[in-house]
């Protein structure tokens, strides 16, 4: 269905959100709270661009609709390469690293950390999620 007569995406978003599938569907896919779409939608806050860019790809349907009613003025934000902010590793996740380090048992410490590494590396590395592999190699020690 398309939204014809919304004159700005956050008007746009707001006839989207309507539905509470696809509204959940994007509190799934960009892991933002219900309050954030409001505050989006009323103009209380604007996206962070990594949200902005994921928000047209879960909605792939209205992307074009999106883009004209964005205009001139996330034109920087949606050019590619865009985002450096993506380059900085937040000290949130960094307190995340070492309370696990600190409150893992032994046996599941390496799995554990890989795992939460590895999430937030995809996510500052491929936030457009256009598909990226990492690969998690272990040393062991010699049993001779």
């Amino acid at each position: 269905m398309q939204y014809e007569n919304a004159k700005d995406w956050r008007q746009l978003l707001g006839m989207i959100i309507q539905d509470a599938r696809v509204k959940q569907r994007i509190f799934d896919e960009l892991g933002v709270q219900p309050i954030t779409l409001n505050r989006w939608v009323d103009g209380d806050s604007d996206p962070r661009p990594q949200n902005l860019k994921q928000l047209l790809n879960v909605l792939p349907e209205y992307r074009e609709q999106f883009i004209e009613l964005l205009g001139d003025e996330y034109t920087e934000i949606l050019a590619p390469g865009a985002d450096d902010a993506s380059r900085d590793i937040p000290s949130q996740f960094i307190a995340s690293v070492l309370s696990a380090r600190a409150n893992t048992r032994r046996e599941m410490r390496f799995w554990s950390l890989s795992t939460l590494i590895i999430r937030q590396a995809l996510g500052q590395l491929d936030p457009d999620r256009l598909g990226m592999a990492i690969t998690v190699v272990r040393c062991m020690k010699s049993t001779r």
